[in-house]
């Protein structure tokens, strides 16, 4: 489902750029595409289970540490909320592939057990992004919806070469958390103590070494360059 979803969204890109070309300054229109600071990303997840345990385990802010620890590496409890758990406010530390850490904090506004969980985030990220689950006979399907604007300082003003730097990233962290959302429901539902101790631990953070950092940011701006000079070739064959 994920190599769909992504299949699907390369080919809405590609039908943006037509569009772009059909309109008097496309290169103009896509700097400002580039150039902007908000990042949207939908990610779509599949696993098997009940819809009321998943949500459970992606709602419980004390134990995602425990079986996503590749992206969240400390979180804690500020608010608990109310009893349906709107006003639930959280402080995170999370990472990806990419050895930056940010720190940021989101307050649930809306929430539906076990179907949906809507929150806001701000600190070195802010945004607004949501959980929905729903059961598809043994399979709950999970949706992630998530708007953001990156604070910090570097990131805003390297938008360009951070987008792609931010989406390699983000699809890291988000396989990464479905394997581990998988292996956190296999450990759940284990019948005995010899089948939990089959279950391997969910992936580790990566590394905090600047190399990757540095390579993607390299990625970046070779990607960012190698598609401006295409549509510039285009643009300029389109007024001849």
């Amino acid at each position: 489902m994920n190599k769909l979803k992504n299949k699907n969204t390369t080919i809405y890109d590609i039908a943006s750029l037509i569009l772009l070309f059909k309109e008097s300054d496309p290169l103009d229109k896509l700097l400002s595409l580039a150039l902007s600071n908000v990042f949207h990303y939908v990610t779509e997840w599949r696993v098997k289970g009940k819809i009321e345990q998943v949500y459970e385990v992606l709602y419980n802010d004390q134990e995602i540490v425990k079986w996503w620890p590749s992206v969240h590496l400390n979180v804690q409890s500020i608010d608990a909320g109310e009893v349906d758990g709107e006003g639930k406010i959280i402080n995170l530390e999370t990472k990806g592939w990419m050895p930056y850490t940010l720190y940021w904090k989101y307050r649930v506004i809306k929430s539906n057990k076990p179907n949906y969980f809507e929150f806001e985030a701000w600190g070195d990220i802010t945004g607004k992004g949501s959980w929905k689950l729903s059961q598809d006979g043994d399979y709950v399907n999970v949706t992630h919806d998530w708007t953001f604007s990156p604070k910090k300082t570097a990131f805003k003003f390297l938008a360009p070469i951070f987008k792609p730097v931010s989406y390699f990233n983000h699809q890291w962290g988000m396989k990464k958390g479905e394997e581990s959302l998988k292996l956190e429901l296999a450990r759940k539902n284990a019948k005995s103590s010899k089948e939990l101790n089959k279950i391997p631990p969910p992936p580790s953070p990566t590394t905090q070494s600047p190399v990757p950092l540095i390579a993607g940011v390299l990625l970046g701006i070779f990607l960012v360059f190698k598609i401006l000079s295409v549509l510039n070739s285009l643009f300029r064959k389109k007024n001849y």
